[in-house]
């Protein structure tokens, strides 16, 4: 489960961010027998230089053990990503 993600901006320029999720979990059982579908969360969202940028807060994302979360930047190195997360075992 996602609990949060901080994107911090580590230059002194704006960088723009993008955020999804690939779901490859295919059919269930049950009435909950639908495919998950990928998804943007965020979509070359502007990171001012020098800051913090806090997304997905009082959100929650439950995620299964195959979905992929990307996180890119408009230029390499420039974002530093940190995702809190819950492990439910």
């Amino acid at each position: 489960m996602v609990l949060g993600l901080a994107l911090c901006n580590k230059i002194n320029a704006a960088r723009t961010v993008t955020v999804k999720i690939a779901s490859d979990t295919g059919n269930r059982t049950g009435s909950n027998d639908a495919a998950n579908e990928s998804v943007t969360l965020l979509n070359e969202v502007s990171v001012p230089a020098d800051t913090t940028l806090e997304v997905l807060s009082g959100q929650k994302y439950v995620l299964e053990t195959t979905d992929v979360m990307t996180i890119g930047a408009s230029a390499g190195s420039s974002i530093d990503a940190t995702l809190s997360i819950m492990e439910i075992t």
